[in-house]
């Protein structure tokens, strides 16, 4: 039994070495095909790890770029778009995920807004949560650490720069962690979703009643604001509303 008990820690390493091992030969076998032309086989060998319950930036960027040669393109903008939900700040993803788009059939523009507005969209879309996150637990350290430092400083000058730091340090981990909740809120309040189909109708209302408003097309980002599991309501960012099906949507 004791012995047992020894190689139950044992096998699992083994098996979580292993699986990481799995993954990435996925990953080297997906980045093979695509550069070979085999971009099928790439979106399959990339997608056998997010079946594994993985995923990262470059994952999902390399998935988008498989079906952006395969003109699959609400699939390649749900990929890049769920790269940039990892890593907002990146140039390739962003730059991807916009050529995706301009080859879209829906031209949807937001409306102009203020400079205070569009700078804080743009500075909250920069980094990620989680990215935040580590940030704040960085600052608090370095709080902790440095308070812990002018205990034991008698000299004056020193005392006094380090109060400065703590201070600075203070001050930083107040607004970012504002900063960071206006964040988080603004995540869990705001689910999005990409047409998935050639073609989707937008209507009135839930179901067959309602009046047909105006028609979307694959690869087109929605704002989800309401329904059920079957008929879901949605907004666009130019402020045009309706019904649609939702099995017909793919939340990012």
């Amino acid at each position: 039994m004791k012995k047992l008990l020894y190689l139950i820690p044992t096998l699992l390493l083994v098996n979580s070495v292993l699986s990481a091992q799995t993954e990435v030969d996925l990953y080297l076998q997906g980045n093979g095909q695509y550069e070979a032309g085999e971009y099928e086989e790439a979106v399959k060998s990339y997608m056998d790890i997010v079946e594994m319950g993985l995923e990262s930036p470059e994952l999902w960027y390399n998935l988008g770029n498989s079906y952006y040669k395969l003109e699959r393109f609400g699939y390649s903008i749900l990929a890049f778009e769920r790269a940039k939900k990892l890593s907002p700040g990146d140039e390739s993803i962003l730059y991807n995920l916009k050529a995706a788009n301009l080859l879209l059939k829906d031209k949807v523009t937001a409306p102009r807004e203020n400079m205070i507005i569009r700078s804080f969209r743009s500075l909250r879309d920069l980094v990620s949560s989680n990215e935040l996150i580590r940030f704040l637990i960085f600052l608090y350290l370095a709080s902790i650490f440095i308070y812990a430092l002018t205990l034991f400083m008698v000299h004056g000058k020193l005392r006094r720069a380090l109060n400065y730091s703590l201070m600075i340090f203070g001050t930083l981990f107040f607004f970012t962690s504002v900063f960071g909740g206006l964040k988080i809120e603004h995540e869990l309040s705001s689910t999005r979703a990409v047409v998935m189909v050639a073609e989707m109708s937008v209507s009135s209302a839930p179901e067959e009643i309602g009046e047909e408003l105006f028609l979307l097309h694959e690869g087109t980002t929605v704002e989800l604001i309401g329904g059920s599991d079957s008929w879901v309501q949605i907004r666009l960012i130019d402020g045009k509303a309706g019904w649609a099906p939702a099995e017909m949507l793919e939340v990012i």
